[in-house]
């Protein structure tokens, strides 16, 4: 897990510091995190998947992508029909079904 703390870390272009701050951990526990001398509590993991939206699964074992996608996120949906609904989108969706 050491080595996806550094890899996560350098992806968001943080500093240790930078990193460490947004956990509420010091800039030393970040280090020792990232050279395997310590391995963070669930807590900490948690945290980490919470505030940089990565997925658990990828953060301790490697597995699957490092984006935590939520399936559950219909915010696109949302923003699509919102944007259908717009009265001035009405020419546009109808020169789309009728060519």
């Amino acid at each position: 897990m050491n080595e996806r703390i550094k890899e996560l870390r350098k992806h968001l272009n943080m500093s240790q510091t930078e990193f460490g701050k947004t956990i509420g951990a010091s800039r030393d526990m970040i280090a020792t995190y990232e050279s395997g001398r310590v391995i963070p509590a669930d807590t900490v993991v948690e945290l980490i998947c919470m505030k940089f939206h990565v997925s658990r699964l990828w953060l301790t074992t490697g597995e699957g992508p490092m984006e935590d996608i939520d399936p559950a996120d219909d915010t696109p949906a949302k923003l699509a029909q919102a944007y259908a609904d717009l009265p001035h989108t009405e020419w546009l969706k109808d020169r789309l079904l009728t060519g």
